[in-house]
């Protein structure tokens, strides 16, 4: 009860807290973020794109909305010409698989905020590469386009001596979570935030995990009632807006090498849950890690080597 506690008090206190707007620039660097036509996608582009990023790509599984939203950034940031829209669908591996090869024509590549993902609350949701929707999207193709786009993150580092960032959206769900899945044969998302991070020695890559604290975007917009009644009232009461979410996004993006392979929660470097801390989380996440390289081996032969 002690630990739902902290959780409750640091839960609440992090939603009401005022996020300072992000003032580093990314001159001349060049910045890919998925699902950035809506949400915090969306809003984290526009911060980067107002901070002087030489490119900006949205990568989104609707490139006309991708389009809108490219409109929508020039026109908010007065700067054109900075913004491409890059197709990408995250149930799909050859499709990751595309938009990595084509990411590694870049002449540079100095962040990737993946930030794409779907949730349901309630009975499992549909198939996707064999996997249930949420888990393809939110875990495996998130660390298959992790794991893809490190050697020309790890290039970048070399070629321009800098510390490019790849930067993946999480939460905070692992601490309320009942673990029923800890007996599950694939138990991937409770340990999203502290999988491949710690072992990614990436050649001069900074890899951390965020939470952007609960937000009133379209996440959940796939739910149906009751959820999406009580989801739809609570992010109301409660919930941050995508902007201010994005702010904490951002400033994943611009943290130094104490972040690497670290877990943010709204702007502080903060331990995981005590289960996850645990010797038996321990040994869980082992399970996952090899698990996950297991599929992620079978979706492209030889992957581990980019680690």
């Amino acid at each position: 009860m002690a630990l739902d506690l902290n959780f409750l008090i640091t839960f609440f206190y992090n939603q009401f807290r005022r996020l300072p707007k992000p003032r580093k620039e990314f001159t001349g660097k060049t910045v890919i973020v998925t699902g950035a036509n809506v949400g915090l996608g969306l809003e984290a582009a526009r911060h980067f794109v107002r901070l002087d990023a030489a490119k900006v790509i949205l990568a989104c599984r609707d490139t006309e909305k991708g389009e809108r939203a490219k409109a929508d950034v020039e026109r908010t940031t007065g700067r054109s010409g900075i913004v491409e829209v890059w197709s990408l669908d995250l149930s799909s591996f050859e499709s990751i698989k595309q938009f990595c090869r084509r990411a590694d024509q870049l002449p540079r590549l100095d962040v990737v905020v993946e930030n794409a993902s779907v949730a349901f609350v309630g009975p499992r949701g549909a198939l996707a590469e064999g996997y249930e929707t949420t888990i393809t999207v939110n875990v495996v193709s998130t660390f298959l386009m992790a794991l893809l786009l490190l050697p020309t993150l790890g290039r970048t580092a070399t070629s321009f001596n800098v510390q490019p960032k790849l930067v993946i959206v999480s939460s905070d769900a692992h601490f309320v979570a009942n673990f029923k899945e800890r007996t599950a044969p694939r138990i991937f998302e409770a340990f999203k935030s502290t999988t491949v991070a710690p072992d990614s020695n990436s050649k001069g890559v900074i890899l951390n995990t965020l939470n952007p604290g609960f937000c009133r975007t379209a996440l959940f917009r796939d739910n149906k009632f009751p959820a999406s009644i009580f989801l739809a009232f609570t992010s109301r009461l409660i919930g941050r807006s995508a902007e201010a979410g994005s702010r904490v996004i951002v400033d994943a993006a611009a943290a130094g090498p104490e972040t690497h392979g670290k877990w943010l929660d709204t702007f502080e470097i903060r331990e995981p849950s005590e289960y996850v801390r645990s010797e038996e989380g321990q040994k869980m996440q082992r399970r996952l890690y090899d698990e996950l390289m297991a599929v992620l081996d079978r979706a492209e032969p030889g992957i581990a080597k980019n680690i």
